[in-house]
């Protein structure tokens, strides 16, 4: 194409020198070759006779030259001599485009931004940059010559005096709060609140959040709190587990455990579901106080066991905080703190005892499946095709194992001859009949992979005959994720079901799902698998027999995941 091109465009140009063609011609030339090689053939010298700049400029660009006969472009050079090009001559009147001279060129009339927008611009920009002091003049200059500003500068606004993303370092640390207190930039939060009110801004959720950061900073835990009630109770806000963590950071810096177990409390009351760091900021608070006040050491216990349902691995801040935890003074007996390892059969030396095999319970099971359904039906093309699935799986089910065909069929293909494997997926199905002849297995596959000169051969088309006579293939249909099906499947089929495949489900899909459900069902349902070479080699590696996440086992030890794969484990002196 190159080649073609650098031909064309000397031919071309040669001849339309100082009128700017090349790029004319460029553009043409990938839009469509055609009229590239019918405009250079126009005379017979390679190059355009009789047409005017402007009247091929529009030709090409439409496309029509390819829509005239060629006798056609003789007599627009005659009806327009003006910039006519006759063998390669420039006529006369354009001697000047002749010498190369710039030829003026037509632009669009910039618009001009209203002042509220221009101002918008600046605080955002100013904000994006860190460059905090650049936003506050920007808003003091529009309030002084009485620019409205949009709701969402007033956000930003009270974001970046609220600390910014830094909000909580400036809790913690001391010299750091008051380095920032003497730049004056909290007190920018009562002015910035006031013009929001005498816009006819409403209040939304995220500037009451950066109120309460404020209020953290300040050291005013209660008034943060406060704040954060105030969305609860205002049914126009959404609620947002974040209006309550400046509370929860306040009151663990300051060691008050009786605010941070209402502040529990309070979020609990409001329907929201606390995660690891609203967890860890309760826990740094029971550990800071002095444990004069009222809460026992069967409350923490009880904390902790929510914990255990709602997170699985811990970060090394929350093991951390647990560690302090339990060598405080809050219990009321002296524990043994160690960084300890559990073996393959899930038994702890240190605690003397083994970890147990938690899943969900019938309830989440169903709020985990509801959930898959859901997201399922808004990602997919034709939101129908999914329930159309869950009503099949209801009329051919109950399926005991479900297979992740693509997975099967790719693995270990990465070699030249290599391909979608036919083959590991019937030597997986004839496994799962063999081993598991309790539980109906049902293949998953995406339609486009029932096509093609592989789907064709012999082999596969018996495979798939054979699936689809016992109810147990389901192609996922054009537009879909076949992702999706084999995992509401897998969840659907209860505690008793298993999913055959390797995949990591780390993607963007996979994180949409609530990790307290996600990853315990994980850990509990995926049967990985591998071949050491051809398909006589299969071998299953089942589920691990305990779960790794947060126990209290039998003997009344504590043990904790950590994410770099060690655990924390706790047990009563004596």
């Amino acid at each position: 194409g190159n080649g073609v091109w650098a031909e064309c465009n000397n031919e071309m140009c040669s001849g339309l020198r100082g009128i700017r063609y090349s790029s004319y011609c460029y553009r043409l030339f990938f839009r469509n070759y055609n009229v590239a090689r019918c405009v250079r053939n126009l005379s017979g010298d390679g190059q355009v006779s009789g047409i005017t700049a402007s009247r091929v400029r529009s030709r090409l660009c439409f496309g029509a030259v390819t829509q005239r006969p060629l006798s056609s472009y003789a007599s627009m050079a005659q009806s327009d001599g003006k910039r006519s090009l006759v063998s390669g001559q420039m006529q006369e009147s354009e001697s000047n485009a002749a010498v190369g001279v710039p030829q003026p060129r037509l632009t669009k009339k910039r618009k001009v931004m209203p002042p509220s927008v221009q101002y918008r611009v600046r605080i955002q920009q100013a904000a994006k940059k860190h460059t905090i002091d650049d936003a506050f003049a920007a808003f003091e200059q529009a309030k002084a010559e009485n620019v409205r500003l949009s709701p969402d500068c007033f956000v930003t606004l009270l974001f970046l005096a609220a600390g910014g993303d830094s909000w909580e370092e400036l809790v913690h640390c001391r010299e750091k709060r008051e380095e920032y207190l003497k730049t004056e930039r909290l007190q920018k939060c009562d002015e910035i609140l006031e013009c929001l009110v005498s816009s006819g801004s409403p209040m939304v959720e995220m500037c009451y959040t950066a109120l309460a950061r404020r209020d953290a900073i300040l050291g005013r835990g209660s008034s943060a709190l406060s704040l954060a009630n105030q969305v609860t109770e205002d049914k126009t806000l959404s609620q947002r587990l974040r209006c309550y963590l400046p509370a929860l950071v306040s009151f663990a810096a300051a060691g008050d455990a009786m605010g941070a177990m209402e502040t529990y409390r309070n979020i609990m009351a409001a329907g929201l579901e606390p995660g690891e760091i609203e967890f860890q900021k309760i826990i740094q608070a029971l550990s800071n106080s002095d444990s004069t006040d009222d809460i026992t050491w069967e409350t923490v216990e009880s904390l902790l066991l929510h914990m255990s349902r709602e997170t699985t691995q811990l970060t090394k801040e929350t093991i951390g905080e647990l560690s302090r935890l339990f060598t405080s003074q809050r219990p009321q007996q002296p524990w043994t703190v160690e960084t300890c390892s559990v073996h393959d059969d899930g038994f702890c030396e240190f605690c003397n005892d083994k970890l147990q095999a938690i899943d969900l319970t019938e309830e989440e099971y169903e709020q985990f499946s509801s959930g898959i359904a859901s997201l399922a039906g808004k990602q997919a093309k034709q939101p129908e095709d999914f329930g159309t699935f869950v009503e099949w799986l209801k009329s051919h089910g109950p399926f005991g194992v479900i297979i992740d065909a693509a997975n099967v069929a790719f693995y270990g293909q990465n070699f030249d001859t290599g391909g979608f494997n036919f083959g590991q997926i019937e030597a997986v199905v004839d496994r799962v009949r063999r081993d598991f002849p309790d539980l109906k297995p049902l293949v998953i596959l995406h339609i486009n992979r029932t096509k093609g000169h592989l789907a064709n051969s012999q082999k596969a088309k018996a495979l798939l005959t054979d699936l689809t006579e016992k109810n147990s293939f389901y192609a996922a249909p054009h537009g879909s994720n076949d992702d999706w099906y084999w995992m509401y499947a897998a969840v659907a089929a209860g505690q008793r079901g298993l999913l055959v495949s390797n995949d990591e489900m780390r993607d963007h899909l996979f994180n949409l799902l609530s990790p307290k459900y996600f990853d315990k069902w994980k850990q509990r349902h995926q049967m990985r698998y591998t071949f050491a070479g051809d398909v006589t080699t299969l071998e299953f590696q089942s589920p691990p027999p305990y779960t790794r996440c947060t126990q209290h086992l039998s003997n009344g030890c504590w043990m904790f995941p950590a994410d770099d794969g060690t655990w924390l484990g706790a047990k009563i002196n004596g």
